[in-house]
């Protein structure tokens, strides 16, 4: 049971992480847990939300 706890309370620790990365329009503090695909993947939110933000 430890260790379902310990993985759920990961999960949610990157997850909270990745949010913020978000906000932040930073990705760099979270991609050391994240495989190759899901940093290109957060990258490109990242950048999508850049580029939305500096149209206002």
């Amino acid at each position: 049971m430890e260790n379902k706890a310990l993985f759920i309370s990961k999960v949610k620790n990157i997850y909270i992480m990745l949010m913020e990365a978000i906000t932040n329009e930073n990705i760099d503090s979270v991609d050391l847990f994240l495989d190759d695909t899901l940093t290109k993947k957060y990258r490109s939110i990242v950048e999508a939300n850049k580029k939305s933000y500096s149209k206002i």
